[in-house]
């Protein structure tokens, strides 16, 4: 199932201001995000302020990786001052049909964040 210019453009408008991923473990940030799907920042601002549509270029980038970051395969996790894309293996998303007790005891901790060593 490939995703439209409009899902596209609602899906990236909740993972800023949806209260669902405000929370640490859901938290979805829009530049690691096009980081990891090779679009500029500026172009997915754009997208979601309504300036432009996702041209094809956008549809074949943005359209799998939010179908897996709504999936479970894909999560942000904040190590320092840094985000990190990480991505569960099949057998611990939530779409391998594990029921909702099974799901609660796969959940994986976040790491401590590094400190980084000042002179």
């Amino acid at each position: 199932m490939s995703l439209t210019a409009g899902e596209i453009r609602r899906e990236l408008r909740r993972f800023i201001y949806d209260p669902y991923y405000k929370e640490p473990s859901r938290r979805v940030p829009i530049v690691p995000l096009c980081r990891y799907c090779g679009i500029a920042p500026q172009t997915a601002r754009e997208i979601i302020n309504g300036v432009k549509d996702a041209g094809p270029k956008c549809l074949s980038r943005f359209g799998p990786v939010i179908e897996k970051i709504m999936a479970g395969q894909i999560y942000f996790v904040r190590v320092g001052f840094k985000w990190e894309v990480c991505e569960r293996p099949a057998s611990d998303y939530a779409g391998a049909g594990k029921t909702g007790s099974d799901r609660a005891a796969k959940i994986i901790p976040l790491p401590k964040p590094q400190l980084l060593n000042r002179i």
